[in-house]
């Protein structure tokens, strides 16, 4: 506020190994806080040497269920629907 800045969590992620990791770790942080942006960063693919490194789920992946029911939430928005909202006219 004394900055006149927008509260956001710019990067975010993991491995995401917990089933339930998006309705009940992330969500409920944001839920608390007046949080105004979140992003879920990076979806690099492969690492050199083997692995996958990914921040948000892919289809069939442990929390991609999860992630449906969090973006789901009636008070989320995701790109399409501020596109939208038009905000930024």
């Amino acid at each position: 506020e004394e900055k006149k800045k927008i509260p956001a969590l710019t990067e975010f992620g993991g491995n995401l190994a917990d089933p339930d990791w998006w309705t009940k770790v992330l969500w409920p942080v944001l839920a608390r806080h007046r949080i105004s942006w979140v992003l879920g960063w990076r979806n690099a693919g492969s690492k050199p040497g083997g692995g996958v490194e990914f921040y948000v789920p892919y289809r069939g992946q442990t929390s991609a269920a999860d992630f449906v029911k969090f973006y789901s939430e009636r008070r989320t928005l995701f790109q399409q629907e501020i596109g939208e909202e038009k905000i930024y006219q």
